[in-house]
């Protein structure tokens, strides 16, 4: 993005930096945003591997707010105190406004620096530019980035990957290109087995193993997707796709008697699932829209199944779910839209829309002709209209008649009549920035319930226009980023989703709590009330593109349908009993488990504060355990079946990139090394650190045990091309080999020697 100017001189900004790329302390890399007077904003993204870019538009308030809340603080002339030892400075810069100047100070001391506003508004500004991708931050507020370009990132190939298993029974090796392919060979004679065409992104992981009978390949990498083929035949078994991006909204009817989701956002396409039989079952995108859609609706009209989204092109698309046909394309708004709802009643049908130019639009669905145009005189003599963009709209009724009421950016509710466009009401929402808008039935009472980023949950009666519902935020318990209303039973339940990932479950007629859903990986942005199997789900969509289905009974995670929102960076192959499958890790922080065969999502695993770059599994008594590792520098072991934490291992210096199970002395342990070259020694069972070996220098990039009369090796390899093997448990070295390529794979073959794979062929390592 270009810096714009004014009469010859650069126009005002405010420039947001932290972090550094190249410290060990720091898994986030260094961030540099820049948000300018004009509604420009861009993020710059330093990391080890790489530099990633956005540019985005932001909705009109955002500049002001910011200054504002600058303005509050005394900046630049603000009294903070030193940062720590070790700690992480934040710099906040701003030039050509009326409070030019610069500040640096500890994220902690921000709340009494009175910069706690203008902190939150800048790092939701990065955490929604780079679609919660950087990690550091927190985003509270509702989205206001909008046309968000990703520039191609600044990155070279993958390093590379290999792996051993067999291939028509048998022993084989597989190894990446860097033409974004693999290749298949024989061990040991290094003949070709087989390749495949060039995939559209650089693979950096890829396992070899079988599933029952059947010999398999896994395969991941930059575009996300877990592939399993069948290294035979050549098919593709599996391949789950996913959106790409943000999930901005979702949905979860009911459509011919079976639970769907339908899910938006920032790639511009609406991804659906179908819930029968306690199955998700993807039913594939739903694309053609140019930018990110916001929002996005479901309604029964006419017998048809409709579903319509809006984004930022500043239209809204209607089509028919049962043929996927375009009904209808939607168009008036200036500027994007940001949110939409249906009403279906017998043949009719009505469509709200609203957005960045503050009018709420309403729809015809049988012509497809604007009904109202709700704004300034329109909306009745009252003049209540829009006075900033709306970021929620929904139908509801007051005394049998239907009614339409929006929540906007200048923080009120307002309430129309649908068949006259007359302007009813308006209310405070209780803050400045509007996350989400309800209709609420509780015995004779409806209700329009708002939340905010910063203020209460409130609920109108809006038939009289009283005050009847009030959620504080010391009762919510955090900024409140988004909002649904539902029936479990005979009660009707509002859910609020949070930063974190949370949800928290609410009695809708007395305001009491009900449940609290842990935690997740990325902001709430969507919620929805839903069915499977004809039990009550809750459905969110968060900002790292993740779509989840919880348990409204109990608020356990039932699935997770889509795929990792980042790099697959290592995979491994388990059994679970009877069942084989297929272990991932991933730039994300996840690590999840999927069926071998069918890709169905089985467990995701949560507790990693940066990438997962290594997995592994091996078994533990009668226990298969996943172990799994990355930038955080803790090894970390899971319970393959229930997917529940096992233990920590802290101790490395650095990212660990490579993991082993083996046995020592009887007892199960797991080998793991990273990039200062030390590999540490961790009993199995228990998570205790046995051993450290010190004297490998380079990155590791490879670990086997192995053992020879009775005695317990580890090879290790490193990316200055060596080898070195080490006699355990006394930690001694028994050799080391120098290879012409990097070792990426690594293999014990009985009775006395490694095998070695990288992308130049296979080398031997003598033990003795």
């Amino acid at each position: 993005m270009s810096q714009p100017e004014v009469d010859g001189r650069m126009a005002p900004r405010v420039h947001y930096r932290f972090g550094n790329e190249f410290s060990p302390a720091n898994r986030h890399g260094r961030v540099e945003l820049t948000v300018t007077a004009d509604g420009g904003a861009r993020l710059d993204h330093h990391d080890v591997a790489r530099v990633r870019r956005w540019t985005a538009r932001l909705d009109p308030v955002v500049w002001p707010r910011l200054l504002d809340e600058l303005r509050r603080s005394s900046f630049p002339v603000v009294e903070v105190p030193p940062i720590p030892p070790g700690g992480t400075s934040h710099q906040i810069e701003v030039v050509g406004a009326d409070l030019a100047g610069e500040l640096v100070l500890a994220r902690a001391a921000a709340s009494g620096a009175g910069l706690a506003g203008a902190l939150r508004i800048l790092d939701s500004l990065v955490h929604q530019l780079s679609g919660g991708a950087v990690r550091a931050t927190r985003d509270e507020l509702p989205p206001v980035a909008h046309w968000i370009v990703a520039e191609p990132a600044e990155a070279g190939a993958a390093a590379g990957a290999a792996s051993f298993g067999m291939v028509g029974g048998a022993p084989a090796y597989a190894v990446t290109t860097p033409e974004n392919s693999f290749r298949l060979f024989s061990v040991p004679d290094g003949e070709p087995r087989g390749a495949s065409t060039r995939s559209s992104a650089p693979i950096r992981a890829l396992a070899l193993g079988a599933a029952g009978a059947r010999e398999l390949l896994a395969t991941g990498g930059d575009d996300q997707i877990v592939k399993v083929w069948d290294v035979n035949t050549g098919a593709e078994l599996h391949a789950r796709g996913g959106p790409e991006g943000a999930v901005r909204a979702v949905t979860a009817p009911v459509v011919g008697g079976d639970g769907w989701i339908f899910a938006a956002g920032s790639d511009g396409r609406v991804w659906s699932w179908r819930m029968a039989g306690g199955v998700i079952e993807e039913r594939g995108a739903i694309s053609g829209w140019t930018g990110s859609l916001n929002d996005v609706c479901f309604a029964r009209v006419a017998d048809l199944d409709l579903v319509a989204a809006g984004g930022d092109e500043g239209v809204v698309y209607v089509w028919n779910v049962a043929d996927g046909s375009n009904l209808h394309t939607l168009s008036g708004h200036q500027g994007w839209v940001n949110a939409v709802s249906m009403m279906g009643s017998g043949r009719k049908g009505l469509l709200a829309s609203g957005g960045a130019d503050g009018v709420v639009r309403v729809w015809d669905l049988a012509t497809g002709k604007q009904v109202h145009s709700l704004v300034g005189e329109a909306a009745g003599a009252s003049g209540v209209g829009q006075t900033a963009g709306v970021t929620g709209v929904v139908f509801g009724e007051v005394a049998g008649r239907p009614v339409v009421a929006s929540c906007a950016l200048d923080g009120m509710l307002r309430l129309w009549d649908v068949t006259s466009g007359d302007a009813l009401g308006a209310w405070p929402c209780g803050g400045d920035w509007p996350s989400g808008i309800a209709a609420v039935q509780t015995g004779d009472r409806s209700m329009i319930v708002t939340s905010c980023a910063d203020g209460p949950v409130r609920g109108w009666d809006v038939a009289g226009g009283r005050l009847v519902l009030e959620l504080t935020a010391d009762a919510l318990g955090g900024a409140v980023t988004a909002l649904a209303a539902g029936r479990s039973g005979d009660r009707t339940l509002l859910a609020t989703g949070y930063p974190d990932g949370g949800m928290r479950l609410w009695d809708a007629a007395s305001g009491s709590p009900v449940r609290t859903h842990r935690p997740a990986d990325g902001r709430v942005a969507s919620v929805a009330f839903g069915l499977s199997g004809g039990a009550p789900v809750l459905v969110t969509g968060d900002a790292t593109g993740t779509v989840r289905v919880d348990d409204v009974g109990s608020g356990e995670v039932l699935s997770v349908p889509t795929p990792h929102t980042g790099s697959v960076m290592a995979l491994g192959f388990a059994a679970i009993g009877d069942r084989d499958v297929v272990v991932s890790g991933s730039a994300d922080g996840t690590v999840r488990i999927w069926d071998a065969v069918t890709g169905a999502p089985l467990r995701r695993m949560l507790g990693h504060l940066a990438a997962v770059t290594a997995v592994t599994a091996g078994r533990v008594g009668d226990r298969m355990v996943v172990v799994s590792a990355g930038r955080d520098r803790v090894v970390r072991t899971w319970d393959a079946a229930t997917g529940e934490p096992l233990h920590g291992g802290h101790g490395h210096p650095a990212p660990v990139y490579c993991l082993a199970f083996g046995t020592l002395e009887h007892r199960p342990v797991i080998a793991s090394g990273g990039q200062d070259g030390t590999v540490r020694i961790w009993e199995a069972a228990t998570g205790a650190e046995l051993h450290v070996l010190p004297g490998n220098d380079g990155t590791v990039t490879a670990l086997a045990f192995g053992a020879t009369d009775g005695t317990s090796f580890l090879a290790v390899a490193t990316d200055d091309d060596a080898v070195r093997v080490w006699r355990l448990p006394d930690g001694l070295l028994a050799r080391e080999t120098r290879l012409a390529q990097r070792p990426m794979a690594a293999l014990f073959s009985a009775p006395d020697r490694f095998y070695v794979a990288g992308r130049s062929g296979l080398a031997v390592v003598d033990i003795i």
